[in-house]
């Protein structure tokens, strides 16, 4: 829920070749503003830049991202560990849904050399977007120190996020469903993500575009 950090984190690597003027403020004057909102099966983060382009990425509660073709599956192994799955999806040539179909797995070799070490003893990659989160992520510490935070403004969606995980903890020690649990087929139905993007591709409302991360 952090979608401010793509121009700044990211300015050498998604920024397609672009110079940087001023690398402190990065891409960032690229966005006219920043917006966060609760859907029924979790949050939406959206960029809105000075150009008109609308980028935006579902956040499916309480644990994964929808970012392009990918669901980032992030899921706690205990208190400072998260293991992370990546699905990528990709359109069959003719459209056709492809069943059956044993889908490759691939393990992502680490960002840092020593791959077991912490921060300040290793060294991280920071040549691609990947590297650059992990970098971050991870020079905060096993366990962050969240009283020491400066949030500002284009952090709304993270406060978001937090509320929405303490409302919905509360809601299962109640006995409810938490947020994105539906047990009515009919409100349930198959979501063709191909569908998604010829609809983005179009310049269609309906669906968001997502260009970049």
């Amino acid at each position: 829920m952090d979608p401010a950090h793509l121009q700044i984190l990211h300015q050498d690597t998604a920024n397609r070749g672009r110079p940087i003027q001023d690398s402190t403020r990065g891409l960032t004057d690229d966005v006219r503003e920043f917006d966060f909102y609760e859907v029924s099966y979790g949050l939406m983060k959206r960029r809105t830049y000075k150009n008109g382009m609308i980028d935006e990425h579902p956040v499916i509660f309480p644990n994964i991202l929808r970012q392009g073709n990918v669901g980032q599956i992030r899921v706690p192994m205990d208190d400072t560990h998260t293991k992370v799955y990546f699905v990528r999806f990709f359109p069959s040539e003719n459209g056709e849904i492809v069943e059956h179909d044993e889908p490759p797995v691939e393990y992502i070799n680490p960002y840092k050399n020593p791959p077991d070490a912490l921060h300040p003893y290793t060294k991280f990659r920071m040549d691609a977007v990947q590297a650059q989160d992990h970098m971050a992520w991870e020079t905060q510490g096993p366990i962050a120190d969240r009283t020491t935070e400066r949030l500002t403004s284009s952090d709304r969606g993270i406060i978001m996020l937090r509320e929405a995980m303490f409302r919905e903890m509360k809601k299962v020690q109640q006995g409810q469903d938490p947020m994105g649990i539906i047990r009515d087929p009919a409100k349930n139905p198959f979501i063709d993500t191909h569908l998604l993007e010829s609809i983005a591709q179009s310049g269609d409302d309906r669906a968001p575009r997502a260009v970049n991360e």
